[in-house]
């Protein structure tokens, strides 16, 4: 796996594991992920702050209980040719499938459930990559498989 996507893909599961901390310690119970963010300025400036490297950016978006992460490639990565593009899906699925991975995501979406008094099966993270200039993602993982 190209190192791009190697350090998009940790910038972005630990951005869940951030969005975790700071919900944890609220207390307070919400209806949605979008109203814990609405009744917490700091959660939300630092939600709308962009990260960056020289692979390229991340951002990270909130709709409904859904906590959106994605990913901007500095280069084109997708779409180079399709044997590339098949290697490159099941190197994505291999890693975001992997137990270490799994179990960090179980973690933060029980830790983000517990702190906004949101049931955790109704939370999930979507993580999505982008070539540039890209409207439609090259790549999605959805955290739980639906």
């Amino acid at each position: 796996m190209n190192k791009r996507t190697r350090s998009l893909r940790t910038i972005l599961v630990l951005a869940l594991v951030v969005m975790a901390m700071f919900v944890a310690g609220c207390g307070k119970k919400y209806a949605t992920l979008e109203e814990f963010l609405n009744d917490n300025p700091e959660a939300k400036n630092s939600l709308n702050a962009s990260m960056s490297s020289s692979d390229g950016t991340a951002t990270l978006e909130v709709s409904g209980n859904t906590l959106i992460m994605k990913a901007y490639y500095a280069e084109q990565v997708w779409g180079i040719n399709e044997v590339t593009d098949a290697k490159l899906r099941l190197q994505m699925d291999k890693y975001f499938e992997g137990s270490s991975v799994q179990s960090q995501l179980s973690r933060s979406i029980d830790q983000v459930a517990a702190g906004s008094g949101i049931d955790a099966s109704l939370l999930s993270a979507r993580y999505e990559f982008y070539n540039p200039g890209d409207t439609t993602p090259s790549y999605t993982y959805t955290y739980p498989q639906p």
